[in-house]
């Protein structure tokens, strides 16, 4: 019996190896297709195209109006009348202007939401990744337990062995399944929040267990350490700042517009005989606004002012929140960068090293059963550990590259997502 229970666990550790490059192509075909159909970028592709008409608007007059008015100066006459209201030119100039800048505002936010989109897909494809993994192990675990214990029950009524070991054994077996709930568990959220990221309300489970994914290759020096550089890169590539700042341009032409609003608006009309006398009555009439009410457009100056202010700080706050968020992802993906290496090259040889010790130890009866577990633990603990770096390591260099609006990394999408 303990030699069948050696060589299910031996089959069971043999992992199934599928190249990095069909991992890859995986991920970008999810991306490509969150791109296409995810509901959020649909919204906001469709307000930066209600932006781009609005600029139309803006420039263009507003409808005129057609009516009939009848004179009675002993005779009656009457006109067909057609009446233009006309802004001072310039105000149509700042207006279009100004709404030129909210449109660019539309379309740098429209690809701050595919890259956030993009970044939410590669954190929950390897974090699916690593749970499916972490389940994969967890069963390969729960069985050689079962399989212990049942050894150490046959042990235990031949009184070979105490029952401490049987109990111990469906100790870690009760362990091992409330675990493998939880992780279930996880998965299920997983695979729905990627159903909903890929716009589809059912989607088939996505399988990615049988995989063997490599870390991200990074380029960290992307990431300028002074400060100065910092602020020139994002300033010229991040889409949510260059989003605030083209807002904040457009409030300041609009407080430029409100100035204007001191100058006149005027009112064309004319009006040409249709019927009664004289025959030859035609009126021509232009008429200008004043700005009497003064304080009115004053407070609306003021107002456009204090708004155009508060777009001003609020790009301030974002650059130098950008700033904080950049260098903190960047240490994390230095420190993960070495830790995940340190896990490949160094721990996990050494568990699976330790495994093989105890696993000949056992086939020549040296060591007991718990002894080979134990090895198992270590080396099981050692691959979640890694899984769970290598998602975490994944998601960082995501968010960083979202935050740049650059790509750092051989994560594929970058380029689809900011086109």
């Amino acid at each position: 019996m303990r030699h069948l229970a050696y060589l299910f666990f031996s089959v069971a550790l043999g992992f199934v190896e599928v190249s990095s490059a069909q991992s890859s192509m995986g991920l970008e075909k999810m991306i490509d297709e969150a791109l296409s159909h995810n509901f959020e970028i649909m919204a906001y592709s469709e307000d930066a195209r209600a932006e781009k008409k609005k600029i139309t608007i803006q420039y263009n007059l507003s409808d005129p109006s057609v009516g009939i008015s009848r004179l009675d100066r002993g005779l009656e006459t009457e006109y067909l009348t057609v009446q233009q209201k006309i802004k001072f030119p310039t105000k149509y100039y700042l207006a279009g202007k100004s709404q030129k800048k909210l449109y660019q505002s539309s379309k740098n936010t429209l690809s701050r939401a595919k890259l956030e989109t993009r970044k939410d897909i590669i954190e929950v494809y390897y974090s699916l990744y690593a749970v499916q993994k972490t389940i994969q192990l967890t069963k390969i675990n729960l069985q050689l337990v079962k399989d212990f214990a049942r050894v150490a029950e046959k042990k235990y009524a031949a009184r070979k062995s105490t029952q401490s070991d049987s109990m111990k054994a469906h100790f870690e077996i009760t362990q091992l399944e409330l675990n493998l709930l939880n992780f279930e568990q996880e998965e299920s959220v997983l695979q729905a929040k990627l159903a909903t990221l890929l716009g589809k309300s059912n989607s088939k489970n996505i399988s990615l267990s049988e995989l063997e994914l490599d870390s991200p290759k990074v380029n960290i020096t992307k990431i300028p350490d002074k400060n100065d550089e910092l602020d020139n890169k994002i300033s010229q590539s991040s889409p949510a700042l260059l989003a605030q700042k083209n807002k904040y341009e457009a409030m300041k032409i609009k407080r430029s517009l409100a100035k204007w609003e001191f100058a006149p608006d005027f009112n064309i009309q004319y009006q040409q005989r249709i019927s009664g006398l004289p025959e030859d009555s035609n009126i021509f009439s232009i008429n200008a606004t004043i700005p009497l009410w003064f304080w009115s457009n004053s407070a609306e100056s003021s107002r456009a002012s204090a708004i155009a202010n508060a777009e001003k700080y609020r790009h301030e706050n974002l650059s130098l929140k950008l700033k904080e968020n950049i260098k903190s992802l960047k240490i994390r993906i230095k420190k993960t960068n070495k830790a995940l290496v340190v896990y490949t090259t160094t721990l996990m040889p050494q568990a699976e090293g330790a495994y093989r010790t105890s696993r000949s130890a056992y086939k020549a009866g040296k060591v007991s059963f718990l002894d080979l577990l134990d090895a198992e633990r270590s080396l099981y603990s050692v691959k979640l550990a890694y899984y769970k770096a290598l998602s975490h390591f994944a998601r960082d260099v995501a968010s960083a590259e979202t935050l740049l609006g650059e790509s750092i990394s051989n994560i594929p999408g970058m380029e689809k997502a900011v086109k």
